[in-house]
C-alpha cells in the first residue's frame, strides 16, 4: 500500500510540473508576441533554419505597404523543379542579396550558385554543410525535396545570392 501511494505521489507531482511548464509556456509566449505552432517541440527535430538577415527594425508594415530596408536586395522567381518543396515552387517571390564574405553564409540559408556540375543553370538550395579544405571555404547544399546533396562542394565564388524573403 506504501508503494502504490508512493507512486501515485510521483505520478501526480509529474502531471502537477507539466501542468505548471504548459501554462507558463502558454503565457510566456502568447505574452511576447511568438506564434508557438503545437507541440512542435515533442514532436519533431530540430532543422537548420535560414540565419534571419533582416533586423525587425528594417521592416514597417504600415496600412498600405510593406517597406523593407535592405540595400542591393533583388527579385527572384523559381523554376518548377519541386526541390525545394514544400519551402517554395513556381509563382512564389524571393528577395535575396549578394553575399560579400563567406560569414554571412551559414547552415540552413537558401542560397542561388552556378557551379561546373549545372551547364550554366542557376541552382536555388539550402546549404547543407560548410567546411574548409586546400582550396579554401566550401559549401555543401541539398534541395529541401531531394534525397541527397547536391554533387561537388561549391565555392564562395560560384555562390550568387542568399535568400532573404519569400513573398507566396
Amino acid at each position: 500500500m506504501v508503494k502504490t501511494n508512493y507512486f501515485l505521489a510521483l505520478v501526480v507531482v509529474f502531471l502537477l510540473g507539466w501542468a505548471a511548464n504548459s501554462a507558463y509556456s502558454l503565457v510566456y509566449f502568447e505574452s511576447n508576441g511568438s506564434e508557438t505552432p503545437y507541440m512542435t517541440s515533442i514532436l519533431s527535430n530540430e532543422r537548420d533554419s535560414p540565419s534571419n538577415l533582416i533586423s525587425e527594425k528594417d521592416i514597417e508594415v504600415l496600412n498600405d505597404k510593406i517597406i523593407i530596408h535592405v540595400k542591393n536586395a533583388t527579385w527572384s522567381k523559381y523554376a518548377d523543379t519541386n526541390s525545394m518543396d514544400p519551402v517554395f515552387d513556381i509563382g512564389a517571390n524571393g528577395l535575396q542579396i549578394k553575399p560579400q564574405t563567406t560569414t554571412e553564409i551559414n547552415v540552413g540559408d537558401i542560397i542561388s550558385y552556378t557551379s561546373s556540375w549545372t551547364n550554366g543553370d542557376t541552382i536555388v538550395h539550402r546549404v547543407s554543410y560548410i567546411g574548409n579544405d586546400k582550396e579554401g571555404w566550401y559549401a555543401y547544399a541539398k534541395g529541401d525535396n531531394n534525397d541527397f546533396r547536391d554533387p561537388g562542394k561549391i565555392r564562395f565564388k560560384e555562390i550568387k545570392s542568399i535568400l532573404i524573403g519569400i513573398i507566396y
